[in-house]
């Protein structure tokens, strides 16, 4: 269902086209690749050694590659510690580190397939950003591709819920 409703939203309800460019549904693609990825590849790393190492260590090494990559030292920068500095705390320290340190634990606690499904309900706040921020337009047939998304999430939390309520009568 949530990939159904992704697929909706991507192409308006006209199966034959999509309404995003060549190049986004690439970006889309390979982004859902690196996700997988994330989701399944650290979690016996922090089950082990806890989310903050696990996603400070990546974190550093993946800084330190992306700006030997982009050869940061060659763009000239002015950095004030008012303006600047409060965007890259706000931008490092709770809008990366904050929030994938608590969706990796969530994920490491309720399992990535889980993990992976609720955080499918991301393409229903990307429209309406998208919506709000860019003016685009929205079709009513996106709400069915929203609709099916947020019911998928519900019925596995459903039937988890069933399955915990089962658990604890039988004991």
């Amino acid at each position: 269902m949530a990939i159904a409703g992704t697929f909706i939203i991507a192409t308006h309800g006209q199966f034959g086209n999509l309404a995003i460019t060549p190049i986004g549904l690439f970006w889309g693609l390979f982004s859902a690749v690196t996700y997988a990825a994330y989701i399944i590849i650290p979690v016996k790393l922090i089950q082990k050694w806890g989310s903050l190492l696990v996603i400070g260590t990546a974190m550093l090494m993946g800084g330190s590659i992306f700006s030997i990559a982009t050869q940061a030292w060659k763009y000239d920068a002015a950095f004030t510690v008012g303006h600047n500095g409060l965007a890259y705390f706000r931008i490092i320290v709770i809008g990366t580190l904050f929030a994938y340190t608590v969706f990796l634990k969530g994920t490491s606690i309720v399992g990535p397939v889980k993990g992976s499904l609720l955080a499918s309900v991301e393409p229903v706040a990307s429209v309406l950003l998208t919506v709000l921020v860019m003016n685009d337009i929205f079709y009513p047939i996106d709400f069915l591709g929203m609709l099916l998304i947020i019911a998928a999430v519900l019925l596995i939390s459903i039937k988890d819920l069933i399955s915990v309520n089962r658990e604890m009568l039988a004991k």
